[in-house]
């Protein structure tokens, strides 16, 4: 598959499947940005088109750069951390609103990746776990337009992943 088959396509979710390793699922947004407040109201939508639940996607976490033909992706230029009512989503929606600003909510894929939640036991990903580089850059590539930055919006607990 080329990297040029997979434009306009997003990640909406990983999962370990036993003997296979960790799969990613993807859904084509098209030109659809990830405008709303929640990467999952964005993805949601984009779910219920005919195409969508017709055709799925998966490919294998480790290939996933072959699988993208070594595609540019957008890196987090930045990264909120929230708490609830903390005023993120509002920080979010702003960045958002600035021209060639892509923000990324919440989105299922990192969580997935890097161990769901806090009431989620943490899980060993065996590489995957850099792996939130194996799920934000394909969020970062999957933008329609010009987009100069990328910001992802995570939950408080994912800071016990960062280096």
């Amino acid at each position: 598959m080329s990297a040029a088959s997979f434009d306009g396509w997003s990640p909406v979710r990983c999962f370990a499947n036993p003997g296979d390793g960790w799969i990613v699922e993807w859904c084509r947004l098209g030109e659809e940005r990830f405008s709303d407040p929640f990467f999952a109201q964005t993805i949601d939508r984009a779910l219920q088109r005919p195409f969508n639940q017709t055709f799925r996607r998966r490919t294998r976490l480790e290939t996933l750069g072959e699988a993208l033909g070594g595609a540019a992706a957008l890196r987090p230029a930045g990264l909120i951390f929230h708490m609830s009512r903390c005023g993120s989503t509002l920080v979010a929606q702003t960045l958002a609103a600035l021209s060639g600003s892509v923000v990324v909510s919440e989105a299922e894929p990192v969580d997935d990746v890097l161990g769901g939640s806090a009431t989620i036991p943490r899980r060993p990903v065996n590489g995957a776990r850099s792996g939130c580089g194996g799920s934000s850059p394909p969020l970062g590539r999957s933008v329609p337009g010009d987009p100069r930055r990328f910001v992802l919006k995570l939950d408080s607990w994912h800071t016990l992943d960062l280096r």
